[in-house]
């Protein structure tokens, strides 16, 4: 390393410039695949609706910290909040998800809290899990948009195949009809 700098990439003999890992690229990429497997065999296997709930409160939580990164309000929320512990805390999987996000359970005044230490490495972590909650939202979503489209077009068969039974029973008492007139 000729600048002494771990971050910048460093010329290889062919000319091509590489990028050298660093401990937080490293510490991010490991909490993106804790968060993509939490989504994966937790989250997602849920049924749809309390899926995407805790999929967005997770987004939403991780959004406002994004976005207000030195608002200490938004680093650190109650357990007992009914919101985010009805759609997300007793969802299985959500647990899982925030520790993978970054959050540790802390009691304060004989309340449990989850709070996030926000580093540089942790704003990157919360950035990386918005776009895997985003991903797996649209894809939970699509799934779902899916299923409703299937019903409906089931429902709909079930309806002309329906008509067209009772168009059957119709004509079968026109023409019974018609035979004991005869």
């Amino acid at each position: 390393m000729a600048d002494g700098s771990a971050d910048s990439p460093q010329p290889t003999e062919s000319g091509s410039a590489i990028t050298v890992v660093t401990a937080d690229d490293a510490t991010v990429a490991e909490a993106r695949k804790l968060v993509l497997r939490t989504l994966d065999t937790k989250i997602a296997q849920q049924d749809g609706p309390a899926a995407l709930q805790a999929i967005d409160v997770a987004e939403k939580i991780a959004a406002n910290i994004i976005g207000n990164p030195s608002e200490p309000r938004y680093q650190r929320f109650r357990s007992n909040n009914p919101s985010i512990s009805r759609k997300l805390l007793h969802c299985p999987g959500g647990p899982e998800l925030l520790l993978a996000m970054g959050f540790r359970t802390t009691v304060a005044d004989f309340e449990e809290h989850w709070v996030v230490e926000m580093t540089p490495a942790q704003l990157r972590i919360l950035s990386e899990a918005g776009e895997a909650l985003r991903q797996y939202r649209n894809l939970i979503t699509t799934k779902l948009e899916q299923a409703a489209r299937l019903r409906k077009d089931k429902l709909d068969g079930l309806d002309e195949s329906r008509k067209q039974t009772l168009a059957e029973i119709e004509a079968d008492k026109a023409d019974r009809k018609d035979r004991v007139w005869k």
